[in-house]
Parts: structure tokens; C-alpha cells; sequence
């Protein structure tokens, strides 16, 4: 009868210990499983903003056909929504795509609108971007990111 005790206890024990086992061995996929989750968005939003810079490019460039005497910065839309609409039996620019859009936003895998914005006058350079896992990266009109920021750039030279 005294030899059954220690013989619970120690089944006991041994179940403690598979238990913690596997929820060591659980943490360890998980975190290893993040870093993938991490690589995923990033190239979703390198590929988003590939793509919108792209819809951005055509749209100068027909827009540039509609109105050829206007300046580089007037053939670029003045927001991405101008790229779902038609002008003068162009377009729309960007339709039948997957990116997350929210309202009139387009919103990157971290749930923060892409920001687009060009030059002025003559510099028909524009860019696309996101801001990154952290919300607080950019990308200037000339490709320098900075902080964590993914974008595309472009331009539009006349």
C-alpha cells in the first residue's frame, strides 16, 4: 500500500513535466512562426505599393495623351481613388485588385492608408508607400526610406 503512493506521484510528475515539454516546444514555434507572419506583410506591402505605383504610371501616361499640354504633375491623380475611375474613355487603372481598401483608402497589411503623393510644377515624379510595421516609416518622392517605410517611387517626365 505505501509503494502505490510514491507510484501516483511520480505518474503525476511525469505528466507535469510532458506538459510543460510541449508548451515549451508550442512557444518556440509560435515565436519562429511570427517572423514568417512579419516576412509576409512586408512583401504584400512591397507588392501592393509595386502595383499602385504602376496603376499611377499608366494613368500619367494616358492622361498625358487626353491633355498633352499640361504639365507632368497635372497628368498624375491627385489621389489613388482617381485610379478606379474613367476620364474621357480611359481607365479605370487599378480594378479586380486585392489590396485591403477601407472607404476611399487603400490600407496596408497593417491596417495604414498608403501614401501617395508627387511633385509640383514640372517634377513628375511621384511615390507610394507604406508606413511599415511600426506606422511611423516614409519614403521621400526620391526612394529614401527611412525608419522602416516600403514604398515605390515613379515619374512622369513629359
Amino acid at each position: 500500500m505505501y509503494q502505490k503512493k510514491y507510484r501516483g506521484f511520480a505518474l503525476s510528475l511525469d505528466v507535469a513535466v510532458v506538459i510543460v515539454c510541449i508548451c515549451l516546444l508550442k512557444l518556440v514555434g509560435l515565436i519562429g512562426f511570427q517572423s514568417y507572419v512579419k516576412s509576409a506583410k512586408i512583401n504584400r506591402a512591397k507588392a501592393d505599393t509595386a502595383a499602385l505605383a504602376l496603376a499611377v504610371a499608366q494613368y500619367a501616361y494616358d492622361m498625358e495623351n487626353v491633355h498633352p499640354d499640361h504639365t507632368p504633375a497635372q497628368c498624375l491623380p491627385t489621389d489613388l481613388v482617381d485610379l478606379e475611375k474613367q476620364y474621357d474613355g480611359k481607365g479605370p487603372w487599378l480594378s479586380g485588385n486585392t489590396i485591403t481598401k477601407s472607404g476611399t483608402s487603400y490600407l496596408d497589411p497593417w491596417g495604414n492608408v498608403y501614401i501617395y503623393t508627387h511633385g509640383s510644377g514640372n517634377d513628375g515624379r511621384f511615390v507610394v508607400y507604406s508606413k511599415g510595421p511600426k506606422g511611423n516609416g516614409t519614403v521621400s518622392i526620391i526612394g529614401v526610406a527611412s525608419s522602416e517605410g516600403i514604398g515605390a517611387t515613379g515619374g512622369f517626365l513629359k
